[in-house]
């Protein structure tokens, strides 16, 4: 009997699926409802077996460099450039990586099904325009109608019975400029006539005020690098088929051919066809000609204007500086961001940690956290639980969830915690509903009990993380570290099975479950949090968990009096 397997949700009951995205969240979270969850997957999530990602893992790095050498070498041909690999590297690096463990990713859990021959795929039939991105930014791998046209394709390529019908494809709107961009981008390319700046600060992740204050301390003027508008060409399909579709009838049907047939459609315009354009904005704006030094923080992955700009200052002898942003970095055992930015970096400025494998890391400092002004604790009874978003859709190795399962379970784990708490704890959930949109899901309250209040993210968390006796933290993240730093009560309840760290790091997390810090039961967190519940400062303050807290900062959060001092003397 032939079966249907279906990539959304299907209205017949008795649907197959390749994987746990296309499934609507259970309407009340508990253990029955999880493991029905995956009662209609046929095939278990491949990376789920931690050898095999572990093994991806260095060959997919090894694949990259392969694939970038590839594709660099025929975008110059493509322009008439003879730009060298360091220059590309800076502007593609940042998307191959992602689109390229995304596609490896759909064609790994297509390939986990068994007996593919007896089933019938249904998929979709679309117009391959469709895929090409904008920009970077555009690449939509949490997007629905993205993810439904990967995997047409893949299983197109594989010759397999299908079942097409026709996809409709959302456009997406092009973000306007806001007044106060263009009143201010008119101003600064009046201004760049009489101040050049020769070290570019652009979003190292502190505010306005202090960006101004950052560049007078090194005698600049304060520019904001605004991005310039830049006319958009159409896509012309054939000849990027021409350049960049490298269809090798002598190689067997695997990732690599596959990848070659497709790639055309998936690189972004502003990299083929939008690239002059892009080149000749910057050309006519105020942005610098020449520089010495460029530092960011956040702008080295998405914002392809930025990147042009920046591999062309490269090409002319400036130094890229990027400092991290936070994260799990230096500590998790897979950390795909942070491989990212030390290969296009010349120099990485770490939060503290070290790295003896790769030269252009540096020690440095937490640097946005260190411009945080510590409040004094308001003493009350209340427990803030901090919960990250993860996407339902999986797309990377990662020692975070990965799968729409490992979602829910995390959820699951928090309201465990706070189930074990009890009506009479005033507890605070926190979650980024301003990422309901781009994750295209939205967050179920009603997972919890009544009693449970809301806090939505409008506010930074700095401004309300000092109004709690305890703060929960579900992930090992830049909130987490940030708690830590302002040596707030904290608590980390993580998921082993999923979050794993690098042997450089286990004994610094060991001392933080040694010392009440870390839970991986919520049942023994919740117990622990009951006992001290009238002697947290007591439990806190010891001098023995303060020593491991202040160990700990000093190689994941490390504090600086004078971080800008400090900045000095890495770029002067």
């Amino acid at each position: 009997m032939i079966k249907a397997i279906y990539f959304e949700k299907s209205i017949r009951k008795k649907s197959n699926y390749i994987s746990d995205y296309s499934f609507d969240d259970p309407k009340n979270l508990s253990k029955i409802s999880l493991n029905k969850f995956k009662k209609n997957l046929i095939c278990n999530y491949h990376w789920n077996n931690h050898k095999k990602m572990k093994n991806d893992y260095k060959q997919l790095n090894k694949f990259i460099k392969k694939k970038h050498k590839q594709i660099y070498t025929q975008l110059n041909k493509y322009h008439t450039l003879k730009m060298n690999e360091k220059y590309w590297k800076i502007i593609l690096y940042p998307w191959l990586v992602t689109i390229t463990y995304t596609l490896y990713d759909r064609w790994e859990m297509v390939n986990s099904v068994k007996n593919k021959n007896n089933l019938i795929f249904h998929t979709y039939s679309f117009d391959k325009k469709n895929l090409v991105p904008t920009s970077f930014k555009n690449v939509k791998f949490l997007n629905k109608e993205f993810n439904l046209m990967i995997f047409s394709l893949i299983l197109e390529y594989q010759k397999k019975k299908l079942k097409k019908k026709s996809l409709i494809v959302k456009n997406n709107k092009i973000k306007e400029k806001r007044i106060i961009e263009i009143i201010l981008f008119k101003m600064f390319n009046v201004l760049s006539l009489f101040f050049k700046n020769n070290l570019i600060f652009n979003n190292v992740g502190v505010n306005f005020f202090k960006t101004i204050k950052l560049n007078l301390y090194f005698g600049q003027f304060p520019y904001f690098w605004i991005n310039p508008d830049y006319t958009e060409n159409k896509t012309n399909v054939f000849k990027r088929k021409k350049f960049f579709n490298k269809k090798n009838k002598k190689l067997k049907k695997n990732f690599e051919s596959f990848f070659d047939e497709i790639i055309y459609l998936l690189i972004p315009k502003s990299y083929v066809e939008d690239f002059y354009s892009i080149n000749d904005a910057i050309d006519k704006s105020y942005w610098p000609k020449i520089c010495k030094k460029i530092i960011t923080t956040y702008e080295y992955k998405v914002n392809d204007v930025f990147k042009i700009w920046c591999a062309k200052m490269i090409s002319k002898k400036a130094k890229y500086l990027i400092i991290q942003h936070g994260g799990n970095f230096g500590s998790s055992e897979f950390e795909i961001e942070e491989d990212m930015q030390k290969q296009v970096a010349d120099t990485f400025l770490t939060w503290g940690w070290k790295d003896k494998f790769h030269k252009n890391v540096k020690p440095f400092n937490a640097f946005q956290l260190n411009f945080i002004k510590k409040k004094e604790f308001i003493r009350n009874d209340r427990i803030l639980i901090c919960l990250h978003f993860h996407s339902k859709y999986s797309y990377r190795i990662s020692s975070l969830p990965k799968t729409n399962f490992d979602r829910l379970n995390k959820l699951y784990q928090v309201k465990k915690l706070v189930e074990n708490l009890g009506k009479s704890s005033k507890i605070v959930i926190r979650y980024q509903k301003y990422l309901e949109k781009p994750f295209e899901l939205k967050f179920n309250e009603n997972f919890f009990p009544k009693h449970i209040e809301f806090d939505r993210s409008e506010k930074l968390i700095k401004k309300i993380i000092s109004n709690f006796k305890i703060v929960i933290h579900d992930t090992d993240s830049t909130t987490f570290l940030e708690s830590m730093f302002l040596n707030i009560p904290s608590i980390l309840l993580l998921d082993n099975k999923v979050e794993k760290f690098r042997k450089t790091a286990n004994n610094f997390y060991k001392d933080l479950e040694n010392n009440n810090i870390l839970f991986y039961d919520p049942d023994k967190a919740a117990k622990f949090i009951k006992k001290i519940n009238g002697t947290v400062d007591a439990w806190w303050f010891e001098k023995n968990l303060q020593k491991v807290r202040k160990n700990f900062c000093n190689n994941f959060a490390k504090k600086n009096d004078n971080p800008i001092k400090e900045l000095k003397k890495v770029l002067i």
